[in-house]
């Protein structure tokens, strides 16, 4: 089991201009120390394709749903630091905040 992992230190979103023919329409571009990934939002009617991770690349191919895209962005957003996990052959990929105490602030 081989597993990729890191702090997300930046992200850029895209949304697709909605006549062009995809299976998404929806991209967040994460960076950092674990290499980069591509987080895909499919239409909740479409098919998700397998996570994986680029050959001879530290880049990772992730597929959620369209309904994660909001609390995906949130994340992002609100939450420092957020991390990015891989574990391979299961091709699972997590994405979360670090450990905080219950009624922190938020600065």
């Amino acid at each position: 089991m081989t597993e990729y992992s890191g702090e997300i230190t930046n992200y850029r979103l895209f949304l697709k201009d909605p006549t062009i023919p995809s299976s998404y329409k929806r991209v967040i571009y994460i960076n950092g120390s674990f290499g980069g990934a591509n987080l895909y939002f499919i239409p909740e009617r479409g098919e998700l394709k397998p996570n994986r991770k680029r050959p001879g690349m530290d880049f990772f191919d992730i597929y959620y749903f369209n309904r994660s895209w909001a609390p995906m962005v949130d994340l992002l957003r609100n939450e420092k630091p957020c991390y990015f996990y891989f574990i391979e052959p299961q091709n699972w990929a997590t994405i979360k905040s670090a450990l905080e105490e219950v009624g922190e602030e938020e600065t």
